[in-house]
């Protein structure tokens, strides 16, 4: 057998189940990956010190004979920003270590317990959650373990190098503009966006307030894991109802998974919130393309102009919304002069776009959200799949998105689908599908119609198959 925490999470589940591994043995060779990688790779903000007791009573539970869950006694982390009854709820800032701990936990733990799975901790954010790299003025930089001198992405960017480099084989993350899909692809793993509202969630609840709707229309939990079964298994876990999110709907769209669906491939042009993508990188989206043309998918270059136009709405309804609803002031009290600049550039861009937003704009805009999420509906009848890259430009160096407004503009046109596809409200997979030597990968987002996530994840799969990234890794030193 291999090392332990180099297993995916279903063959481990799979160990356990047939006794060949116990929960302790599992959860100790996590808590050691742990500590032998964090100290370069930074990706857990806490690791709880009752993993092991719960292991005991995962192992106690199977030696008696009690019905077991799919995922008994296999560790998972969640990520900072979700509620763990008993520990406060950090979203990446150091000062709120000291709030009166959470006294639920969020659906997605919830659900990952009711499976019999272990929480061992929680992984790191950028503090307040809002930009494109896991660095913080208080707690330093999250590792990319390919190449240390680049992002691993954000926000949940602790959860996917967690992943990476074996720590866990699942993790956590959410989404609201990239944020488990570019994680995801720049550490060489696999996440998935699912379907709005296909997931129940309650993150940015205020007590007697709820969250805002910002969070409720655009926000989305979701799993990053190294094999696509492993999403699969735990997104059917996690997309169980939670009478906390009355708006979650536990369904999926019927599609005949012996057809292969045709494929349609995007690329962007020059625009307000777009650029087109680098050489690489467009090198790499024509890798994929050969890869599943090769299987016998029928793909074809589309132009699809609402994708684009749903990049500027994102600014225009979710960032415009954060602003009114206080979210400027948070960051700039709690993430630190970095955190605070990059989302200083975010309200530039947005204001400099579309000036002072009325209520009468915000309902045209909404209106308008809701024609572009039926036109692209419609047009996915004859391309069930779409295919674009994860960003338009290679991995960036650290620090670059809060290094000036003019480098914040240029990152935003080459993540105009992480932003833009948020609006569309549709299921996305992220994966990296190309190595570099030396350097972070490079990797695709393989996009369903809405609540079809299982057909994005069947393409997906597909294309793993055919370019896969051998993880967990060690992370590479620092020079």
């Amino acid at each position: 057998m291999s090392e332990i925490w180099a297993l995916s999470m279903t063959e481990t589940a799979a160990a356990i189940r047939a006794g060949r591994l116990s929960s302790r043995e599992v959860v100790t060779a996590a808590l050691e990956r742990i500590a032998a990688t964090d100290p370069v790779a930074n990706a857990f903000e806490s690791v709880y010190n009752d993993a092991l007791d719960a292991a005991s009573a995962a192992d106690a539970a199977r030696s008696s004979g009690e019905d077991l869950g799919p995922l008994h006694g296999v560790p998972v982390a969640l990520k900072s920003n979700h509620d763990v009854a008993g520990y406060p709820t950090t979203s990446g800032v150091a000062a709120f270590a000291n709030l009166p701990p959470a006294q639920e936990t969020s659906p997605v733990g919830d659900r990952l317990r009711e499976s019999g799975a272990i929480i061992i901790g929680v992984t790191r954010m950028p503090s307040g959650g809002f930009r494109w790299s896991t660095e913080s003025d208080e707690f330093g930089v999250t590792r990319n373990p390919w190449d240390p001198t680049v992002t691993a992405g954000a926000s949940s960017g602790g959860a996917a190098v967690a992943v990476a480099v074996g720590a866990v084989p699942l993790a956590m993350g959410n989404d609201i503009g990239g944020s488990i899909r570019y994680p995801s692809t720049t550490n060489g793993v696999m996440g998935l966006r699912p379907t709005v509202n296909r997931v129940p969630n309650w993150l940015l609840a205020q007590p007697g307030l709820g969250a805002p709707n910002a969070a409720r229309s655009y926000c989305v939990d979701g799993p990053i894991a190294r094999t696509v079964d492993d999403l699969r298994v735990s997104f059917d876990i996690i997309g169980r109802p939670d009478p906390r999110d009355p708006d979650a709907a536990d369904y999926n769209l019927p599609y005949d998974r012996e057809a292969k669906p045709r494929i349609g491939v995007v690329r962007p042009e020059k625009g307000n919130f777009s650029l087109p993508n680098t050489p690489e990188v467009d090198g790499a989206l024509d890798d994929a393309v050969a890869a599943l043309s090769d299987q016998g998918y029928q793909v074809a270059e589309v132009s699809v102009p609402q994708m684009i136009e749903a990049a500027g709405l994102w600014f225009q309804l979710a960032v415009a919304e954060l602003d009114a609803s206080g979210y400027s002031d948070y960051m700039r009290q709690f993430a630190g002069s970095s955190g605070a600049a990059v989302w200083e550039y975010v309200l530039a861009v947005t204001r400099e776009s579309f000036g002072e937003q009325s209520l009468g704009d915000a309902y045209a805009a909404l209106q308008r959200r809701s024609l572009l999420r039926r036109q692209v509906s419609e047009f996915m009848v004859d391309y069930p799949v779409l295919l674009c890259a994860a960003s338009g430009e290679p991995p960036f160096p650290l620090g670059a998105d809060a290094e000036s407004l003019d480098r914040c503009i240029e990152l935003i046109g080459h993540q105009w689908a992480a932003i833009g596809l948020p609006t569309l409200a549709l299921p996305v997979v992220g994966l990296g599908t190309k190595t570099r030597p030396g350097q972070a990968p490079l990797g695709v987002q393989v996009i369903g119609r809405a609540f079809a996530d299982h057909q994005a994840l069947d393409v997906a799969e597909a294309l793993a198959q055919a370019r896969p990234i051998a993880t967990p890794i060690d992370p590479r030193p620092l020079a």
